[in-house]
């Protein structure tokens, strides 16, 4: 086979782009302008997947849009009744830059689909670089679009005021909730208390869901009139009033740990809290670490504590409305009031599940192609689609009972409860399905980026085909714009750091300083481009930092962190670190850092700081003995890393 990939960047790569499963030698030749199929952002250790991803998530997309590409392009008629959006013809039509040798090509997936209660508004999140967010009205016209992230799928939900959609920023490190009006247009962002782990090693390139787990490192739960919103995330959790724009509650204690620079395994999505709020946005559930929580919204104390049977698997939450409680992914368990009421595991692994308010009637989606439809912890009904394939999405209408279904096969329909087949049918893609309105109208996307409207009684209404934003010229200045939207963000505590008494003695001089490289996840050395002495008494940075742009992308994500060992001759008592930064770019300091101690013949930690601040940070712990210390700075760095200076103080020196 021969595998074209068509570029648009004034710095051609090339060289070996390595994936999950193979490297590929790139030969860099320009196609021209107007000709490129990705369009890099400098950004090497995900450059692969966004080629990917750009084509529809998986090799068949990619061959497809190269082979278009490959071959001169046809003229394009414009249509009697234009149905595509923002393709060539549109952008003619409204007065854009007409975009040169690119094929009608109507191939990007719809990951994602959600509509409003009356059925009247769909939102529509498509893969490919630049995940564009449509919104329509109720009979397919598009009345707004937003770039929603660079190529990781998006999670839609309503509330009262339009769309909350979960992305991430285009750097990619921060995970936001971004709010759109009813026309899509973005109203608020707020940020997860921290940033991503673990890097693109979270997904699979052709796999249909790429990154859940990266999705999962965050958690947002919006109440339904918009009011109210919980936040978690790697640094901590925390509850918004959105409408005074203020936090109500918050808990850093509540965090995720980063590994040390001898563990090469990968993020442990449960490790990240989740959490759900009630509906009247009083109390919330915390999920931690395999625990859950009930908590007061307003003050973030804890209620109860629930725990499920030894032995058992935690799944994430799946309904909370206050008293009532529903958590699983396999295994199910329901509570109220903390006992439980029922308790259920499939005989198949869940890939779809849908539950009515009273916790009791839900339906589950198997990956063998199973619909299951239960009523507390005993099955009802069951129903496979015609054409098998793993169920993609659910949805469950609990005034009628009915239950919408859609396969990776392309299978959609409806069937009620007792089993009872209402309609089904075939869009020949993987699809998406959605309820639209209480009548049990249905919008379904597939992966061809086409959504369409049925009827309750099945009879298809109308079909938009959908065209992202990655085929504009402009795309990559596009996706590498700061997001304009008014974002809100959790302050670091205000705890100030402790300084250092004057005349202190500085014990790193007396030991050595050796850098431990590195590794990425296919296990290569990460070396510093630049460095400087540490403890030679100069804060200086070394010119240009120690590592350049592209090494640091690498940097940011990889499953051990960039360390600094110091060692000496023999035991000295420490229990203060201080590391220096370069004052002239404060906005590079990073925000976690661990310091690790060798003791009783292991590495421990001593300190791990998650809301480090300041160009020159102070490290305190419990007086320690040791003859080696690590420094590290964890999960993302930033803007090259400009460490200047360790200098290490005995535990006289705290105050």
């Amino acid at each position: 086979y021969t595998l074209v990939i068509a570029f648009d960047t004034p710095a051609l790569p090339s060289g070996v782009i390595k994936t999950n499963a193979l490297p590929i030698q790139l030969t860099a030749t320009d196609p021209g302008p107007g000709r490129g199929l990705v369009q890099f952002a400098a950004m090497a250790a995900y450059d692969t997947e966004d080629a990917i991803s750009l084509s529809g998530g998986d090799p068949e997309g990619l061959l497809a849009a190269a082979k278009a590409l490959a071959s001169p392009p046809p003229v394009l008629e414009p249509d009697a009744e234009p149905n595509v959006l923002f393709d060539a013809v549109a952008a003619q039509e409204q007065g854009e830059t007409k975009v040169e040798g690119i094929r009608r090509f109507v191939g990007v997936p719809i990951s994602e689909l959600a509509a409003s209660p009356d059925g009247t508004r769909i939102a529509a999140g498509l893969k490919g670089w630049g995940n564009n967010l449509f919104v329509l009205d109720g009979q397919g016209r598009a009345l707004g679009k937003d770039l929603a992230g660079k190529f990781f799928p998006v999670r839609l939900e309503t509330f009262a005021g339009g769309f909350a959609v979960l992305s991430h920023e285009n750097d990619p490190t921060t995970l936001y909730l971004k709010l759109n009006d009813r026309e899509g247009k973005p109203m608020l962002r707020v940020a997860a208390p921290g940033r991503r782990v673990g890097g693109v090693r979270d997904c699979t390139p052709n796999f249909p869901e790429q990154a859940d787990n990266f999705l999962k490192q965050a958690s947002f739960s919006l109440t339904p009139d918009g009011r109210r919103l919980g936040a978690a995330g790697s640094k901590g959790i925390a509850v918004w009033d959105l409408k005074a724009r203020k936090v109500v509650a918050r808990d850093d204690s509540v965090h995720y740990n980063a590994p040390g620079p001898e563990s090469h395994a990968w993020p442990d999505t449960a490790s990240f809290p989740q959490v759900r709020l009630s509906p009247d946005g009083r109390r919330f559930v915390l999920q931690h670490n395999g625990k859950l929580f009930m908590r007061d919204a307003a003050t973030g104390a804890t209620l109860d504590q629930v725990s499920l049977p030894v032995g058992s698997t935690m799944g994430r939450v799946q309904l909370f409305d206050g008293h009532l409680l529903v958590v699983g992914d396999r295994e199910f368990f329901a509570f109220r009031d903390g006992k439980l009421l029922w308790h259920w595991k499939a005989p198949d692994e869940v890939t779809a599940s849908a539950f009515a308010p009273d916790g009791l009637r839900y339906a589950i989606g198997e990956v063998g192609g199973a619909v299951r439809l239960m009523n507390g912890g005993g099955q009802v009904g069951g129903f496979v689609p015609a054409g098998g394939g793993m169920i993609t999405t659910l949805g469950l209408l609990p005034e009628s009972g009915r239950v919408a279904f859609a396969t990776a096969t392309g299978g959609v329909g409806v069937v009620e409860f007792s089993g009872r087949v209402v309609w089904q049918g075939n869009v020949d893609a993987r699809a998406v399905i959605r309820l639209a309105g209480p009548s049990g109208e249905t919008v379904v996307g597939d992966g061809r980026g086409i959504v369409r409207r049925f009827g309750a009684d099945g009879k298809k209404l109308w079909e938009t085909a959908l065209t992202p934003l990655v085929w504009r010229p402009d795309t990559h200045n596009l996706l590498l714009a700061p997001d304009p939207t008014p974002t809100l963000r959790l302050p670091a505590p205000k705890s100030p750091q402790t300084a250092v008494p004057a005349g202190a003695p500085n014990l790193a001089p007396q030991a050595t300083v050796k850098y431990l490289p590195s590794r990425s996840w296919w296990k290569e050395r990460i070396d510093p481009d630049r460095s400087v002495s540490l403890n030679d008494g100069k804060r200086d940075s070394p010119p240009g930092g120690w590592f350049d742009r592209t090494k640091l992308e690498y940097l940011a994500f990889v499953p051990s962190p960039p360390t600094w060992e110091l060692t000496w001759k023999e035991p000295v008592a420490i229990g203060t670190v201080v590391v220096c930064e370069s004052p002239d770019h404060p906005e590079a300091v990073p925000e976690e850092v661990k310091v690790e101690a060798w003791l009783d013949g292991d590495w421990k930690e001593v300190v791990h700081t998650h809301w480090n601040r300041d160009v020159i940070h102070v490290h305190q712990f419990p007086a320690i003995t040791t003859a080696k210390l690590r420094y590290m700075p964890v999960g993302d760095l930033a803007n090259k890393l400009w460490l200047s200076e360790i200098e290490v103080y005995g535990p006289a020196s705290r105050r």
